[in-house]
């Protein structure tokens, strides 16, 4: 462990660090108190004005030097050991020294703070030479006192520093004094003369500090404070001032330095000076250990640093102490120190400390005293010759285990890199392992993308073959069987088919999001009346909640409507499939989005709408611990699809389409006891206005008349004895006439009403009796409108129903087939020639675009072609790009072709390039027709 090694020079490091910094803590305490003391000095000129004291920037005596070679030393004592006792030696030295020179500058700045308060002594002095000059040398009365003396003690008592009170003694009795009292001024005085030594009245008053003028009460005493002062003898008696120790007028406990001084030959003016000042700024150093002791020769203390110890007597130059036990008592153990020999340092053994302690005298104020300054002898600079030892041993020790730790740490870093090139190299060939098979399950599912025109087109020709066949055979025979069973197994040929490339264009990224305008709330009834006739032949009921109506409100959207209807129809199969009895409940609502509940990132827009949708069967249920494996592609759960076929990628789509749309989707648990599973998801479309669904347009409400009315009967034809039924609402409504109206369900595509039995005034309306249809009956109450003027679905069944009419719609059209496979083109061809039209034939766009440019030049005012089914993937040219350059040709002629795109693509293709409308391969004549019409109705 190698720190053990450095162990000895931090800790001889840090100790030095510590004593060296409490010392010349110490000196900097010194220094600033000493200009402190000059700060007062300053401020007599501006009368009263006390600033605060700035202190001095002193050098700061560092352990760098010693720092340095001691961190330097660790390099070098590894190889050479006497340079490491060299070290030592050095830095004992260096140490000593620095201790020394900051004990010698500490002392000199204790002497020196003491040399800046002596120049107060001469304070009195320079003030009485200036009273001598206004006052009679023979008589001063008490007036002379209050008009020359007391203004001019006033004027000094305010602006001497550390003055406490300053008087006029004559020897006549005569006297008046300023002194403080707890912030106050007050003025002592005695204005009747007696004989010296006598017993007089004296008055006490408080003073206006601005003025120096006494004000207020007046408190009388019997008191002489001046009785047996000697210090007033001695003042008289020197011609040069006097200074002596003593008390205060009002406190015997407060002691004062006092400076007298003669005026003329009969009175002293004497300045007492606090005794405390001195006595702060001595016990400012007793920090860190460190204690000092003041006191003058004559016994009197003025600062007791030492506890448990009692000044006896200062005798040739030699002070003696005595130690105090526990109660203070005085023992037996005396101490002496001696004062010559400023230099040297003594020790002191108290109460089991052991102090350095020097010993030198001071003169403060012109009284002699002796000034003592310990330091704890633990806590000292001084260098510990212990360390010598200690550190040799520590070498020699930090050299062992410094090898030790060396050698374990070379055995564990070796073993440690074996394992980590092991795991690296293994890390990396998995790495490489990974990229391959995401490179080659890449490739698969690009190359399945790719491949789904081919593979729709080939089932597409089959799908066309069959269709071509059923109108060959004989009907009811056995190969006409057979032919429905090969459409049916086509049928889910192309569905498994979808679900696979839907998959593979999902993982491959080639699925895109495809905008349009459109109704949600039909394209919901839409779907549900899909497989609302599909339900009802298991018994299964199927009912659209639109909850709070907002979905209706909403329902002019912007999204992808294909694969909205793909996830609604995907759920609601399944649960038709795996439900037997009960019913299934289609609700939807919208709410203002929440970005915390998109799987994906938006930018946020105040359009956007989250609409809600719940599927939710009465059917077999999935266990909940197959809540998240279902939307996994290939699972299925084995209880409930069994003897249900299917591949098991539904839901896997259908929750990537949703997270496509900005989505989530979740099953949501059911309670206890209720059957059947709850899918939830939700989708992000933008809204276009907030308008409510209209049905004035819904084709599958039939009229037979209608009136004003005010009763609404609304009857089932499958009822029971229906017939019975209707007869006694007959009635019924004869009695009211013109205010009752009666509206009859029927069964979806299959007419189960008797037209002849009802009456004409009666409206028939296809189940399922929801939606468009509920809102259309609820309008024929006067209070929601009246009646409604609804176009006749019957007429429209009469229109396009008689295929007498219709079997050559397309007589005199003619079509350009541009298609490269020749199955679909004979197909298309088949197709067309049933429906009257003529065709002409290409196999890619560039003869398409070529026919067209020759048609055009032979006749330009008139279009050559009424129509163009148009391939969009096809060699040489695509369909796309043909279209633009046919669009191009146009321009120039002035006319217009209508294009209608063939894809096997179940998504609709982009029309940016020109294209009129979009159908899926083969061609259907229902299709075909519907697109024409579509198509027409847009140039109208």
């Amino acid at each position: 462990l190698t720190p053990c090694w450095y162990y000895m020079f931090i800790h001889m490091e840090n100790h030095v660090n510590l004593n060296s910094r409490n010392i010349v803590s110490q000196l900097q305490s010194e220094i600033k108190h000493s200009a402190e003391l000059l700060n007062p000095m300053k401020s007599s000129s501006t009368n009263l004005a006390r600033f605060l004291s700035s202190t001095l920037d002193t050098t700061y005596i560092s352990f760098s030097d010693i720092e340095g070679k001691a961190f330097s030393a660790l390099t070098i004592l590894i190889f050479l050991t006497p340079c490491w006792y060299y070290m030592f030696i050095h830095m004992e030295n260096h140490v000593n020294l620095n201790s020394r020179n900051i004990v010698s500058q500490l002392q000199s700045e204790i002497k020196h703070s003491a040399e800046l308060l002596n120049p107060m002594k001469s304070s009195s002095t320079n003030l009485a030479r200036f009273l001598n000059s206004t006052l009679d040398t023979t008589y001063i009365s008490f007036s002379d006192i209050e008009r020359k003396v007391a203004p001019s003690l006033f004027q000094a008592f305010e602006t001497v520093p550390y003055l406490a009170e300053i008087s006029y003694v004559g020897t006549e009795g005569l006297f008046f004094s300023y002194y403080t009292d707890h912030d106050r001024a007050l003025a002592m005085y005695s204005n009747l003369s007696s004989s010296w030594g006598a017993s007089n009245k004296t008055y006490i008053q408080p003073v206006n500090r601005e003025t120096g003028e006494v004000y207020g009460e007046v408190l009388d005493i019997i008191s002489n404070p001046f009785l047996n002062a000697s210090w007033i003898e001695e003042g008289i008696d020197e011609s040069n001032g006097f200074a002596s120790l003593g008390t205060k007028w009002d406190n015997d406990d407060v002691l004062l330095f006092l400076s007298s001084a003669r005026i003329t030959s009969k009175g002293v003016i004497s300045m007492g000076f606090s005794a405390k000042a001195i006595s702060d700024f001595v016990t400012r150093i007793d920090q860190q250990g460190v204690r000092s002791y003041l006191a003058t020769k004559d016994g009197n203390v003025l600062v007791q640093g030492f506890q448990h110890t009692h000044f006896v007597d200062f005798y040739n130059d030699t002070v003696f102490f005595k130690s105090l036990n526990a109660n203070d008592d005085l023992t037996s153990n005396d101490a002496t120190l001696s004062c010559k020999d400023e230099a040297a340092t003594s020790s002191l053994n108290i109460w089991d400390t052991k102090y350095l302690v020097k010993c030198y005298t001071m003169d403060i104020m012109g009284i002699e005293s002796v000034y003592v300054l310990a330091f704890p002898q633990k806590g000292f600079a001084s260098f510990d010759l212990n360390y010598k030892k200690e550190g040799l041993i520590l070498f020699v020790a930090t050299m062992v285990t410094a090898f030790i730790a060396l050698f374990s740490f070379l055995c564990i870093t070796c073993k440690a890199m074996r394992r980590d090139m092991h795991l690296c190299a293994s890390l990396i060939e998995k790495s490489e392992a990974t990229q391959r098979a995401e490179k080659k399950n890449k490739n698969k599912s690009n190359a399945l993308a790719s491949a789904s025109h081919d593979v729709r087109a080939s089932l597409a020709g089959i799908t066309g073959l069959i269709d071509i066949s059923y109108e060959l055979v004989v009907p009811g025979s056995e190969l006409e069987t057979n032919l429905k069973q090969m459409s049916s197994c086509t049928h889910d040929l192309l569905g498994l088919l979808n679900s696979i490339l839907d998959t593979s264009k999902i993982e491959s990224g080639k699925m895109p999001l495809e905008e349009e305008e459109f109704n949600v709330f039909l394209l919901l009834e839409d779907v549900v009346d899909f497989y609302y006739p599909v339900a009802m032949k298991k018994g299964v009921d199927i009912v659209l909640d639109p909850c709070d109506g907002s979905v209706m409100r909403y329902s002019r959207v912007k999204g992808d409507r294909g694969k909205l209807k793909q996830v609604l129809s995907n759920l609601l199969s399944n649960a038709v499939k795996f439900t037997n009895e009960g019913h299934i409940a289609v609700r939807a609502w919208t709410k203002k989005p929440r970005l915390q509940n998109s799987t994906v990132t938006f930018r946020e827009e105040p359009r956007f709408m989250d609409f809600i949708f719940d599927v939710d069967d009465t059917g077999k249920g999935i266990p909940k611990e197959n809540y998240k494996s279902v939307f996994e592609d290939y699972v299925q759960v084995k209880e409930t699809a069994l003897g249900q076929g299917g591949t098991g990628l539904g839901l896997g789509i259908v929750q990537s389409l949703v997270c496509l749309m900005h989505g989530d989707i979740e099953i949501i648990e059911k309670d206890t006891g209720e059957k059947g599973t709850c899918f939830r998801f939700n989708v992000l479309l933008t809204c276009e206005n907030e308008t409510m669904i209209d049905g004035s347009t819904m084709d599958d409400i039939e009229y037979i008349g209608a009136t004003p009315g005010f009763i609404l009967i609304v009857i089932d034809s499958l009822a029971p004895q229906f017939v019975e039924l209707y007869k006694i609402v007959s009635s019924f409504k004869r009695e009211f006439c013109n205010t009752c109206k009666v509206v009859l369900l029927d069964k979806p595509f299959a007419r189960n009403t008797n037209f002849n039995v009802i009456d004409q005034n009666d409206i028939v309306i296809s189940k399922p009796f929801h939606g468009s249809r509920l809102f259309h009956t609820i309008k024929l109450l006067p209070e929601f409108g009246g009646e409604c003027q609804l176009s006749s679905t019957k007429g429209e069944i009469q229109e396009c129903g008689d295929s007498s009419g219709c079997k050559k719609p397309l007589s005199g059209k003619k079509f350009l087939v541009a298609e490269d496979s020749d199955l679909l083109r004979k197909l298309a061809s088949v197709t067309l020639i049933s429906l009257g039209a003529t065709i002409e034939q290409c196999e890619n766009g560039q003869q398409a675009v070529q026919l067209v440019r020759e048609a055009l030049s032979r006749n330009f005012s008139n279009p050559p072609y009424d129509y163009i089914l148009m391939d969009c993937q096809m060699p040489v040219v695509d369909g796309l790009e043909a279209t633009k350059e046919i669009r191009k040709m146009e321009k120039r002629y002035g006319v217009h072709i209508p294009i209608i795109a063939l894809t096997a693509c179940t998504e609709k293709m982009a029309v940016e390039t020109g294209i009129d409308y979009h159908i899926v391969k083969p061609i259907k004549r229902e299709l075909l027709l519907e697109a024409i019409k579509c198509i027409h109705a847009n140039t109208s």
